[in-house]
């Protein structure tokens, strides 16, 4: 049998375990010499398993005690608006962000003019930072706002200018609707560093242009999640047929 195929029988044998429940959140994980004995494969195939399931986060290393199912993975609920902040507190994670570039950009990106609206010459806002969950790096966001309908807030701390509880209490600016893009992708050089990530390591990408109540492009949104610290879950109604 193909090391290959023995590699992803015993990988998806153990994730299957977990998604069952047989193996609950913090249950110890076989050790690479139980896998060994129990699936008859070499050393260096039972250390790949155990590996890719910590970098896929089904489990945590404990160093001197084994690997650890860590099924925790951060529940994105695509039904209805929300912040970041929002999403990591239902999910009891402390939300914080680092903001690593903050400026006016004269030439906006092709998508970002023609969401925005922005005519020839126009400026756009970018706003480009880390949010962390627990203190882990969690998703890389960019996001575009008109610099003519927002120049005022460029004075100003952009964790807050940028908050929808700030729009809403200070302008009477809110969201109301969101088209929303969920793509995968892989990883790039910068991006992994950013996110504590290997390179070429799988992230969700999604792509967002929201309008508010004035009937306007309020921002156009780029985020990176990291695949192993999320899940997107979605909310399905059916209509009654008549």
């Amino acid at each position: 049998m193909a090391k290959s195929f023995l590699y992803n029988q015993i990988k998806q044998d153990i994730i299957h375990k977990i998604d069952a429940d047989i193996y609950k959140n913090g249950d110890k994980l076989p050790s690479e010499a139980q896998l060994v004995e129990e699936y008859g494969v070499s050393r260096n195939t039972a250390s790949r398993v155990l590996n890719d399931l910590v970098e896929e986060g089904y489990a945590r290393r404990r160093q001197g005690k084994g690997t650890f199912v860590y099924n925790q993975k951060i529940d994105n609920r695509l039904q209805g608006i929300q912040s970041f902040t929002d999403m990591f507190e239902r999910n009891n994670k402390n939300p914080s962000t680092k903001v690593l570039a903050y400026e006016v950009v004269d030439e906006p990106p092709a998508r970002v003019r023609e969401n925005l609206h922005l005519g020839e010459g126009e400026k756009a806002i970018r706003l480009y930072r880390v949010r962390y969950a627990d203190d882990t790096p969690a998703v890389l966001n960019e996001t575009f706002r008109s610099f003519s309908r927002f120049e005022g807030q460029m004075e100003c701390d952009p964790a807050t200018v940028f908050s929808y509880g700030y729009l809403k209490k200070l302008k009477n600016i809110y969201p109301v609707h969101s088209e929303e893009v969920l793509e995968i992708a892989l990883l790039g050089p910068e991006e992994a560093v950013l996110l504590e990530q290997k390179v070429g390591a799988p992230a969700f990408l999604v792509k967002s242009v929201t309008s508010d109540n004035t009937g306007q492009p309020l921002e156009v949104v780029k985020s990176l999640y990291r695949a192993d610290l999320f899940q997107f879950s979605v909310v399905l109604d059916q209509e009654d047929p008549g």
